[in-house]
């Protein structure tokens, strides 16, 4: 695996999102889940993504304190990993937010 220096590195191409689980050996949206460090890791959620870019915890609480803070639903409150698995949810919304949070 590459090393990414941000989630929007990370994220920038659609292949490398995914929902469900924090990361996958896979594209297939069924099963071949993974830690986000693991190095067959192809694609990430959220906040897979921000614990495979940031190994520190206190970066990785920072990271999604920032994305809390730019979320535009307060339906998902707090909860980044949710936005990120509605079924609606598009890639290029996860950038955006991505974006938005400096990430």
């Amino acid at each position: 695996m590459a090393e990414f220096k941000t989630v929007q590195e990370l994220l920038a191409v659609p292949e490398r999102w995914t929902k469900g689980v924090y990361a996958r050996k896979d594209n297939n949206l069924v099963g071949g889940d993974v830690e986000p460090e693991d190095p067959t890791a192809v694609c990430w959620c959220l906040i897979g993504a921000i614990l495979c870019v940031y190994p520190d915890q206190k970066q990785q609480e920072d990271a999604i304190r920032r994305l809390n803070r730019h979320m535009l639903s307060t339906e998902f409150e707090n909860a980044a990993d949710a936005w990120n698995d509605h079924p609606d949810r598009t890639h290029q919304e996860v950038l955006d937010l991505v974006m938005r949070a400096g990430l």
